[in-house]
């Protein structure tokens, strides 16, 4: 429950870590990563009867899903080219895109509010910077370019901003992108590790 009562254990894989659970849109499915088949492979729990489909099958290295606003599609990190690419691929497993296609290293999807932009960090030059591909044209385009380390992308619910995080000033702080105008806002300032943000709805 939301006040931490009533904890339930979903997933029984004794020796294999389940990380990075994100629920579907309609909370009745949660995706996350595991290595239960030898390597890192994308699953889908069912919680109405704990059933378990495992969503990608090779020998790559597969994470970080995340579903798409319509529940009908997942992003994710894999290595199946031979480095790290953000791929799409139904909810089902099927019709596997590859969505930024660059000989860098791409990781942590998060899609636009509308479902037609995948943002993401991406290593093209001499550090990690944000950047956005439109699903329809398969145009990319370079959101930051610092050369910090720019990343974990999270677009704002009604899609104007994207938070992310930054060592740009010597730690590790939050920031606010404006999708429009490409201003950048500093969040936090503050000598801890500030990461993984989240907007509420």
């Amino acid at each position: 429950n939301a006040d931490g009562s009533n904890p339930r254990n979903l997933t029984n894989a004794p020796g294999s870590p389940e990380w990075y659970p994100g629920w579907s849109p309609d909370g009745a499915s949660i995706a996350f990563h595991s290595n239960r088949d030898g390597d890192w492979e994308i699953f889908v729990l069912s919680l109405s009867d704990h059933h378990l489909e495992q969503i990608t099958t090779n020998d790559c290295q597969d994470f970080d899903p995340a579903w798409s606003p319509n529940g009908t599609q997942i992003a994710f990190k894999t290595d199946c080219e031979g480095n790290n690419e953000i791929f799409v691929a139904n909810a089902d497993g099927s019709q596997l895109v590859n969505v930024s296609q660059n000989p860098g290293d791409d990781w942590l999807a998060s899609w636009s509010p509308d479902g037609t932009r995948i943002a993401y960090s991406s290593e093209r030059g001499a550090g990690y910077d944000i950047y956005v591909t439109d699903l329809q044209t398969g145009e990319s385009v370079q959101l930051t370019n610092h050369p910090a380390r720019d990343v974990r992308p999270f677009w704002s619910p009604d899609g104007e901003w994207i938070v992310f995080v930054s060592n740009r000033d010597g730690q590790s702080d939050l920031y606010a992108l404006q999708a429009a105008t490409l201003a950048v806002v500093r969040l936090t300032d503050n000598p801890a590790l500030d990461d993984w943000p989240y907007w509420g709805e």
